[in-house]
């Protein structure tokens, strides 16, 4: 798959979720449907999108098939945190939940495996049998829920008994969000239950950096223009640009990645942005204006990579 198609698909999935749809859950579907399809899944009205973005959507699914790809919660802050699961009662099951559940001495086993250390277990025990059309996931997920919910656990699973109905709709009858499943510490567990290909659930939480499925830099000037005319909306969101501001950076002629760096260094700074283009017409670097303003760069090593590449021309 060349880097020009997955970037053009990246964009359309940050457009979605600009939209308030779930990054985890565009992945998901993207994994089978066309981008018009996974709009409508994501419950987002395409007609709304900008028309850039529309453009880029008329992709098919990309061939050949990627290869697997890791289900990692929604990017945002206190993540780590978030991505743990809770520490389980070592009754659980209790006897009573051996007997209603019809349990046999190795399904009981299984279900241990999984609640002893649910951070650390592989993505094959989350599907081992755990009684009555039951697996081990089920299990976790309730057991999960009943952890921060006033709801029994064994009540939970008779509601998922079957598999008839979907932990989305058990959630949704308890009057939890079924965020809860996509969106903490259950999305790295809820997507074994969902029918995905073997081996592309990230069940361990330990991991410790993104999939490489796209490289962190881009010669944005090689970029075709119907992405790069998808790019800037997304630019502007992303630095909640005012109108008076996309019109000053429009007239200044600057290159998309310099706009960026504009809007980055002003919002960074707490200057308008206007002091930041003057100094820059004045013969200042970007690197020169974020010496003369003290401007703070922990953490953004991404904007300071940009600059960088840019003074080194």
């Amino acid at each position: 798959m060349c880097i020009r198609d997955r970037y053009g698909n990246s964009l359309v999935a940050l457009a979605l979720v600009g939209r308030g749809a779930s990054l985890n859950e565009v992945l998901e579907q993207r994994q089978r449907h066309l981008w018009p399809d996974v709009a409508r899944q994501v419950e987002v009205d395409v007609d709304r999108l900008p028309g850039a973005i529309r453009d880029l959507m008329s992709s098919g699914i990309d061939q050949p098939a990627p290869g697997p790809l890791h289900f990692l919660p929604d990017v945002r802050p206190g993540l780590s945190e978030r991505l743990r699961l809770p520490a389980f009662s070592p009754t659980i099951p209790d006897p009573v939940a051996v007997e209603r559940f019809d349990l046999r001495p190795e399904e009981v086993e299984n279900i241990r495996r999984v609640l002893d250390n649910p951070n650390e277990v592989p993505e094959e025990w989350l599907r081992l049998p755990a009684g009555r059309t039951l697996l081990t996931a089920d299990w976790l997920i309730a057991a999960t829920l009943a952890k921060f919910k006033p709801f029994p656990l064994e009540t939970l699973l008779e509601t998922r008994l079957g598999q008839v109905i979907e932990w989305a709709d058990v959630t949704s009858l308890f009057g939890m969000s079924p965020q809860v499943l996509t969106q903490g510490p259950l999305a790295a567990v809820y997507p074994a239950l969902t029918g995905v290909p073997p081996h592309t659930v990230l069940s361990a939480h330990r991991r410790t950096r993104f999939p490489d499925q796209i490289p962190l830099r881009y010669d944005l000037e090689r970029l075709p223009t119907t992405q790069k005319t998808a790019l800037r909306p997304l630019l502007g969101w992303t630095y909640q640009e005012t109108p008076g501001e996309r019109a000053r950076l429009d007239a200044e002629g600057l290159e998309l990645a310099e706009k960026a760096i504009a809007l980055a260094l002003a919002r960074s700074s707490g200057l308008d942005l206007a002091v930041v283009l003057e100094r820059r017409a004045e013969g200042d670097s970007w690197a020169g204006i974020v010496q003369r303003f003290a401007i703070d760069m922990t953490g953004q090593d991404d904007l300071w990579a940009a600059i960088q590449a840019r003074e080194a021309r």
